[in-house]
């Protein structure tokens, strides 16, 4: 039997044509929206992250160039807005990957693919997920705290070895009807956020800035929702979270949210070595992260932002490692630690030799006609501030000894001026 042949259809060639270079249209067209989505997020997102990058490479270089005055070229609020879109963006991100890798597919090389894909998935990743939920793994409900006892069996003397000098034994602490805790540097200056456990009957969460060296204790709650903090970033040397309940962002020293104005309720503060914690708080308790909770990336993180905040501690260097302030209020060294009461948009700012020895470890403050008194615990070597006159011999709790119970005072303590003088640059000033 003979074989049978096909005739030979040139229409056919050039309809398999057509459809090929149709598909090929569609790869590019998909790619380019994945591609432009997780490029600009990452742009807009992480830029002040990738101009200190960029800074920090070029330093270890010995290159004599700083990019960080490129910081402020993006506005605070695209980034808010743009932040506020992505459960829109995140869909169509994915989408876009997934038709471009199916019509890419059978007519590009493997190679090409690999290359869009390894750059899109990373861009997209660090824009979303690295930041919030790799490097910076906040512990809002997750926070481990320690007994005296049990702390001084920790490994916590290894952990701080590394730490910046400045910092290395320096704890957080917040006290609330008698309960208190200490939350070490050298440990939440990675997760930046600690909580989980209520502290003298309050549900109370601590953030803490490692760049501008502020702590803001903040109540689990706004209008009766509770809260739950990630990291979203960074603007001006100064922490943002956002809430993941209400996909708000949240400036830290300013304490609201950005879209909506809710103000946080904030606590009182102060940072002192966690040796006189143990000293004036023994029932107290402090947060710890065990050697087996950090994995490799944990371990990574830690050692970069140590080199980071060394740089940015290290009092032998005039100015800040990522100093992006268009202000240079000589007044004070850049890394002065300042102490300052918030008055509306207004601050008033307070140095520690002006306390301790200028004042003799006491002054007090009239506070459009509330007495502010700022005490200088000179035994235990720090500064709190309380509601109220004459209160010379009050003790850490508030305590007098006529038999008075001074409420404490918010205030920013020991944040560093170059830092603070960007949102407050009109403060007035006792040194």
């Amino acid at each position: 039997m003979a074989p049978a042949y096909r005739r030979y259809d040139p229409d056919c060639d050039e309809r398999s044509k057509q459809s090929d270079e149709s598909t090929i249209e569609i790869f590019y067209f998909s790619a380019a929206i994945s591609v432009l989505v997780a490029g600009v997020s990452l742009v807009v997102l992480e830029w002040s992250h990738v101009i200190y990058m960029s800074s920090m490479i070029v330093n270890l270089l010995h290159i004599d160039y700083s990019f960080t005055h490129l910081a402020e070229a993006m506005p605070e609020r695209l980034a808010y807005d743009l932040f506020a879109l992505r459960y829109v963006l995140i869909p169509l991100f994915l989408l876009a990957f997934v038709i471009s890798l199916w019509s890419g597919s059978g007519h590009l090389k493997r190679w090409v693919l690999l290359i869009y894909g390894v750059c899109s998935i990373g861009m997209f990743s660090f824009a979303f997920i690295v930041t919030s939920y790799v490097m910076f793994p906040a512990q809002h409900y997750s926070a481990q705290f320690l007994s005296v006892e049990q702390f001084l069996n920790s490994n916590f003397a290894e952990d701080q070895l590394g730490t910046a000098a400045s910092a290395a034994d320096r704890v957080m602490v917040l006290e609330i009807n008698g309960d208190a805790r200490a939350y070490p540097i050298t440990y939440i200056t990675q997760t930046h956020i600690a909580g989980g456990e209520q502290i003298g009957g309050e549900d109370v969460v601590m953030t803490f800035c490692g760049l501008s060296h502020l702590s803001v204790p903040f109540a689990n709650e706004v209008n009766g929702q509770e809260l739950n903090l990630r990291v979203m970033g960074q603007f001006h040397n100064n922490l943002v979270l956002f809430d993941t309940h209400t996909n708000e962002p949240i400036h830290q020293i300013k304490a609201k949210f950005e879209h909506e104005g809710t103000a946080l309720k904030k606590y009182p503060s102060v940072i002192m070595s966690v040796e006189n914690f143990m000293k004036l708080y023994p029932g107290g308790k402090i947060y710890y992260r065990a050697p087996e909770d950090r994995d490799f990336i944990d371990k990574l993180v830690f050692a970069l932002l140590e080199h980071a905040m060394g740089e940015q501690y290290d009092i032998s260097t005039p100015e800040l490692a990522f100093d992006t302030s268009p202000f240079n209020d000589k007044r004070l060294p850049a890394k002065e630690r300042i102490y300052a009461i918030i008055n509306q948009e207004e601050g008033i700012v307070f140095t520690k030799e002006f306390i301790a020895e200028k004042s003799e470890g006491y002054f007090e403050y009239d506070l459009n006609g509330q007495t502010i008194a700022i005490k200088y615990f000179a035994e235990y070597d720090y500064i709190d501030m309380f509601v109220g006159s004459d209160a010379q011999e009050v003790n850490h709790l508030g305590e007098l000894p006529d038999g008075r119970k001074l409420s404490k005072f918010r205030h920013i303590n020991q944040m560093l001026w170059r830092v603070y003088q960007y949102f407050y640059p009109e403060s007035e000033l006792f040194s």
